[in-house]
């Protein structure tokens, strides 16, 4: 410095002061200008450094972050795959389930439908039983009915007088007419009206036809019993008067009923026709 200050003229005018000054100055600016650059430069190295060390920070937290977020999403991927796993599961068992009760319902169905159909079989077949037992007591009932109406007509028939039809009567008299004829006795029991009445009527087509009431007896009243219906009374079975066997067939033809009865006391020609009380056969 002491060489500097040396080498340096001498000062001794305000010129040289002046420059003097100048020049100091100028030395103190660049200096300064030195310094400030020399700061920049310090600064801006140390702005670099910090910017470094900020960037370094900041990568280590952003891959500490996406290290964590990694995780994170891992972790969420494998709970979401669990949770899709069970849910696939448990949406397998749910329609296992549901199928099973799906087979449940149809084989109980299958069932139910069976039982239905026995059933409907059965009903069916009790009614084809009720209706042909019905049709049966119908049937029976119809039969009754007809056995009753005959078996009341039956014994209307017996209880009600005897009576020659006309078509008994013309036809009675037309079979007599055209046969041998002769005499005959009629004799009707007593105590009640209808024997005496039927025998008129007999009396009358006999006498139409040609025959001979030798003796009308009415209202005889016999020992030991009273005759039922029409006899035929002759003396002997080996000597049968014709005309006797000619009445008994007419009687026959139109639906009259005369038994022969033999009579040892009559006369050996004698015929007689005894009415009887109606018959109860």
């Amino acid at each position: 410095m002491a060489a500097v200050f040396a080498a340096l003229p001498s000062i001794t005018d305000s010129e040289t002061w002046f420059y003097l000054a100048g020049g100091i100055g100028a030395v103190a600016l660049a200096i300064g200008f030195i310094a400030a650059a020399a700061g920049l430069m310090f600064g801006w190295k140390m702005n670099r450094e910090q910017q470094r060390k900020t960037a370094v920070q900041i990568t280590k937290v952003e891959s500490g972050a996406k290290e964590r977020i990694g995780t994170v999403e891992s972790a969420a991927n494998e709970r979401i795959e669990t949770a899709r796993a069970e849910a696939t599961k448990e949406a397998k068992r749910i329609e296992l389930n549901a199928n099973q009760k799906i087979e449940e319902a149809k084989a109980q169905a299958q069932k139910d439908v069976a039982a239905a159909r026995l059933r409907q079989d059965e009903i069916a077949l009790e009614l084809r039983n009720k209706a042909k037992e019905l049709a049966d007591a119908q049937r029976q009932a119809a039969e009754a009915q007809l056995a009753l109406k005959k078996h009341l007509e039956e014994v209307a028939a017996r209880q009600a007088d005897r009576h020659l039809s006309t078509e008994q009567r013309s036809r009675l008299i037309e079979i007599l007419t055209a046969n041998l004829k002769g005499e005959i006795n009629v004799t009707c029991i007593g105590g009640h009206p209808e024997p005496c009445n039927f025998a008129r009527e007999l009396v009358d087509a006999l006498t139409k036809s040609g025959w001979t009431i030798k003796n009308f007896s009415e209202g005889v009243i016999f020992v030991g019993g009273s005759p039922a219906g029409l006899i035929m009374q002759v003396h002997d079975s080996e000597k049968v008067p014709v005309r006797a066997t000619v009445l008994q067939e007419a009687f026959k033809q139109v639906g009259i009923l005369a038994p022969g009865e033999v009579i040892p006391g009559l006369g050996e020609d004698t015929v007689s026709l005894v009415v009887g009380s109606k018959s109860n056969q």
